[in-house]
C-alpha cells in the first residue's frame, strides 16, 4: 500500500481473509462486512476511525492506537473481548456483539456508548463524566446501570427485562426511553430538562413520578398496572397511553397538546375538555367510552373505531380531514360532515341507517356493513 494512503475502504469484500500491513499515514479504515476476515494487522498510530461492522469471523482486535476517535464493531459476533480503549476515543459502537460479557474501562473522553443487544452483558463499567448518549437497548441480562454522569442527555435502555431500577437521572437528561422494562416498578425523579419520556410496556409500573414542566412527549402505552396519570405539564405536545387498561380517567389536558392517543384504554369512560390546539384524537377501542366532549376547531383526525358504548358523536369541526368510526355498533346517526373531509370509514356501524350529505372533498368512503337504504 502507498505510504501516503489516508483512507482504506474495503467494505463488503466478503472473501477477503486478511489485510496487508497498513501505512503509518492511514486515518480511516472501513472493512465492514468482510465476513471472512479473522484478524486485522497492526493499526497505525495515526488512525482516527476504525469500522469493522459485520466482520462476523473476527475473533480479536489488535491494540488500538492512541489517536483513535471512533470504533464501530457492530455485529462482530465472534468478538468476545475488546482491547483497552485509548484515552482519545469519542464513540464506541459495539451493538449486537452477543459474546461480550464485559466491557473494558471507558476513557474519560467518551461521548457516545452503544452496546445495544449485547445480551450477555450483566453490568457496565463506570461511565465517564463526558458521556452524552448511552444506548443499552436489548441488554436483556443487564441487572444494573452504574451512576449516570451529569453530562448525559440521552438514555436508551429499552427491553432491559432484568433491570429492576434505574439510577438517579442527571439534570442534563433530555430523553429517557425504557420501553418494555418489565421488571421496573418505579421510575426515579425526572429532571427538569426532560423532553421525551417513553416507558411503553413497563407492565409493573404502578405510578409515574411528577412530570417536569419541560416535557414535550410522553408515551406510557401498555403500562397495564398504571391506575392514574398525575398532572400533565403545560408544555406537553404528545400523549400516548395506548392499552393502559386500568386507567379510568385522564387528567386535565394541557392547552399545548397536539396529539392524544388513548387507544384500547378499556376502562376509560369519558374525557375532560379537549384542548384547543389538538390535531389528532385516537380513542379507538375505548369500549367503555360513552361520550366524546366538544371537538376543538383545530382537529384534523378523529379515530373512535370500536367504541361500542358510544351512541353519538359531537359536532365535527370544519378542519377535520379524517373520521374513522368503524365498528361503533350503537351509533344511529352521524353529525354533518365538514367540507374538508377526505376520509370516512364507518364500516360495521350496524345501527347507522343513513349517511349525512357527503362533501365534495371526500376521497375515500368505506361504509360496508351498515344498514343504509
Amino acid at each position: 500500500m502507498p505510504s501516503s494512503l489516508r483512507t482504506l475502504n474495503c467494505e463488503g469484500c466478503f472473501n477477503l481473509t486478511s489485510l496487508p500491513a497498513l501505512p503509518s499515514s492511514l486515518r480511516t479504515l472501513n472493512c465492514g462486512g468482510c465476513q471472512s476476515l479473522t484478524n486485522l494487522p497492526a493499526l497505525p498510530s495515526s488512525l482516527h476511525t476504525l469500522d469493522c461492522n459485520w466482520c462476523t469471523s473476527l475473533t480479536s482486535l489488535p491494540a488500538l492506537p492512541p489517536s483513535l476517535h471512533t470504533l464501530n464493531c457492530v455485529w462482530c459476533k465472534s468478538l468476545t473481548i475488546l482491547p483497552s480503549l485509548p484515552s482519545s476515543l469519542h464513540t464506541l459502537n459495539c451493538r449486537e456483539c452477543g459474546s461480550h460479557t464485559i466491557l473494558p474501562a471507558l476513557p474519560s473522553s467518551l461521548h457516545t456508548l452503544n452496546c445495544g443487544r449485547c445480551e450477555s452483558l450483566t453490568s457496565l463499567p463506570d461511565l465517564p463524566s463526558s458521556l452524552h448518549t448511552l444506548d443499552c437497548n436489548w441488554c436483556t441480562s443487564l441487572t444494573i446501570i452504574p451512576a449516570l454522569p451529569p453530562s448525559l442527555r440521552t438514555l436508551n435502555c429499552n427491553w432491559c427485562k432484568s433491570l429492576p431500577t434505574l439510577p438517579t437521572l442527571p439534570p442534563s437528561l433530555r430523553t429517557l426511553n425504557c420501553v418494555w422494562c418489565n421488571s421496573l416498578t418505579i421510575l426515579p425523579a425526572l429532571p427538569s430538562s426532560l423532553h421525551t419520556l417513553d416507558c411503553r410496556g413497563c407492565k409493573s409500573l404502578t405510578i409515574l413520578p411528577d412530570l417536569p414542566s419541560s416535557l414535550h412527549t410522553m408515551n406510557c402505552g401498555g403500562c397495564k398496572s398504571l391506575p392514574i396519570l398525575l398532572t400533565l405539564p403545560s408544555s406537553l405536545h404528545t400523549l400516548s397511553c395506548v392499552w393502559c387498561q386500568s386507567l379510568p380517567i385522564l387528567p386535565a389536558l394541557p392547552s399545548s397538546l397536539h396529539t392524544l392517543n388513548c387507544e384500547r384504554c378499556q376502562s376509560l369512560t369519558s374525557f375532560l375538555a379537549l384542548p384547543s390546539s389538538l390535531h389528532t384524537l385516537d380513542c379507538n377501542w375505548c369500549t367503555s367510552l360513552t361520550i366524546i366532549p366538544a371537538l376543538p376547531s383545530s382537529l384534523h383526525r378523529l379515530y373512535c373505531g370500536g367504541c361500542k358504548s358510544l351512541t353519538l358523536l359531537p359536532t365535527l369541526p370544519s378542519s377535520l380531514h379524517t373520521l374513522n368510526c368503524r365498528g361503533c355498533e350503537r351509533l344511529t346517526s352521524l353529525p354533518a360532515l365538514p367540507s374538508t373531509l377526505h376520509t370516512l370509514d364507518c364500516r360495521g356501524c350496524e345501527s347507522l341507517a343513513v349517511l349525512p350529505a357527503l362533501p365534495s372533498s371526500l376521497c375515500t368512503l368505506i361504509c360496508d356493513g351498515i344498514n343504509h337504504g
